[in-house]
């Protein structure tokens, strides 16, 4: 078992295969703090009431002008941020477990969060330097 790495047993994912996952650094201090042997961190999935009391916690509005959150809504956040950070769409993929990345790119990314804007400007800027340098 190596530190850091989350193992999903087979038998208890929705594909039914195991996964072995990285635990960001901050999820993984809050585990050193816990405490081992303590049992499973989640006993089930959350009701709705006490998703809404999870999400309130940090100041996430339930219901908002983009919409109501829920667990898909929180899946697409993570699959957007790790678009908006550069991150392979084959690791998102991955992280995120699902087997097809048109999914991970269709179903969790917003696009209107990415910076197309940018992402033209460093064709330009490619081919400007081309030209001084050519």
């Amino acid at each position: 078992m190596v530190e850091g790495t989350l193992y999903l047993d087979a038998g208890r994912t929705k594909a039914r295969r195991a996964e072995v996952l990285p635990l960001a650094p901050d999820v993984l201090e809050v585990l050193r703090i816990r405490g081992k042997g303590k049992g499973p961190i989640f006993k089930s999935s959350p009701t709705r009431r006490s998703f809404m009391r999870h999400v309130a916690r940090p100041g996430i509005e339930y219901n908002s002008r983009h919409g109501q959150v829920d667990r898909k809504s929180l899946r697409k956040m993570f699959g957007t941020h790790l678009a908006m950070k550069g991150v392979d769409l084959r690791v998102t993929q991955r992280l995120m477990r699902h087997c097809d990345p048109r999914l991970t790119a269709n179903l969790y990314t917003d696009p209107m969060l990415l910076d197309m804007r940018g992402a033209v400007g460093t064709l330009i800027s490619e081919g400007a330097e081309r030209k001084q340098h050519g």
